[in-house]
């Protein structure tokens, strides 16, 4: 248990250090949404757009991030794309350009006024580069990604498993120092998945996941969990893949705790090698009891984290993983068993 103890002791170590450090500056990421223009009601005489009561309307709003982000490759031909932007607006510009000029498709400002979406009016074509414009209070941004690869033969797919290591992945939720020290109590640091089978007439991909750990200094599946049946995805944008979402367990500790609305998606490359910005997202429950320092929830909240309503239970806290690994590869002797029984396991009782 000493093991588990002292990485609590470095979350309120560095929770400490961060109060002491505060500054009071935001850095304000925008979320999803769109922009409607904050108002300045100051006296300031200063030429500028007014509305009708003569007080001056100031835009200051920037972009904060592109989807898909700049440089992207393998991205599916019919994403929606989005810019998030800083502060609220009421009007913003979003074009795609690709080879031949111009895309067709509509963009939208959201309700709220923090973010622009462009909808295609058909899918992209497949290895190509397109080119994203945004304005905004009068600011120009840029960004451009490539789309998919031309298919993979499915027969190249069936019966690889895949290791995804936490441990290496790229955190977005946690905050990246929080969840490195989590990876600390997490005994199945892995994720496992298996390709059961690809529908090519139905163009759907059935996967299975495991939980994974280091047995040995091996990755295996981990014993006293329960495979994880994924309902067939759809794969009609072949190597583009996305499964879930699904209910499983992690071994945090001495508890088993349940992961919700579990989804994986990504692209296959290299003829089915390896998986392309394979993206997790998840719910951890945040209700179970860490020793000497209560529950999961209020360890991560020493760092100004907040966890969010159980999906199966608004009742419930939960705490959201989001991460992407660049790259996970296929590995031959790695195997999931569906149908493994941690009830017969005298181990796991």
């Amino acid at each position: 248990m000493i093991r588990y103890i002292f990485p609590l002791v470095a979350l309120s170590l560095i929770a400490c250090s961060q109060k002491d450090d505060e500054t009071g500056a935001e850095t304000g990421i925008g979320t999803i949404g769109t922009e409607t223009g904050l108002t300045d009601t100051s006296t300031d005489t200063d030429p500028g757009t007014t509305t009708d009561t003569g007080t001056e309307v100031e835009c200051n709003a920037t972009v904060t991030a592109i989807t898909p982000a700049d440089g992207a490759t393998n991205v599916p031909q019919n994403l929606l794309i989005i810019a998030d932007f800083s502060e609220a607006v009421d009007e913003a510009t979003m074009t795609v350009t690709g080879p031949d000029g111009p895309v067709a498709g509509a963009a939208h400002v959201v309700i709220d006024g923090m973010s622009i979406s462009f909808s295609l009016e058909s899918e992209l074509a497949r290895e190509t580069q397109y080119d994203v414009e945004v304005t905004v209070c009068d600011m120009t941004t840029t960004s451009s990604f490539t789309t998919l690869e031309p298919a993979i033969e499915v027969n190249a797919l069936i019966g690889r498993v895949y290791d995804l290591d936490l441990t290496s992945v790229s955190w977005t939720a946690p905050p990246a120092n929080i969840a490195g020290l989590m990876m600390g109590f997490i005994t199945t640091s892995h994720m496992l998945l298996l390709v059961e089978d690809v529908d090519e007439s139905a163009q759907t991909m059935e996967l299975a996941g495991a939980a994974g750990w280091e047995n040995n200094s091996v990755v295996t599946q981990y014993p006293c969990a329960e495979a994880i049946d994924f309902d067939p995805s759809d794969f009609s944008s072949n190597p583009f893949f996305s499964a879930g979402p699904a209910t499983t367990v992690m071994e945090v500790g001495s508890e088993r705790v349940s992961l919700e609305e579990l989804v994986f998606e990504g692209s296959f490359v290299n003829q089915g090698d390896s998986i392309d910005n394979l993206h997790l997202t998840t719910y951890l429950d945040g209700e179970i009891e860490l020793d000497g320092f209560g529950r999961l929830c209020d360890a991560v909240a020493l760092f100004g984290v907040s966890c969010e309503p159980c999906p199966s239970d608004s009742s419930l806290d939960c705490l959201l993983l989001d991460a992407t690994a660049s790259n996970v590869v296929a590995k031959p002797n790695l195997m999931i068993d569906v149908d493994i029984d941690p009830s017969q396991n005298t181990a796991c009782n």
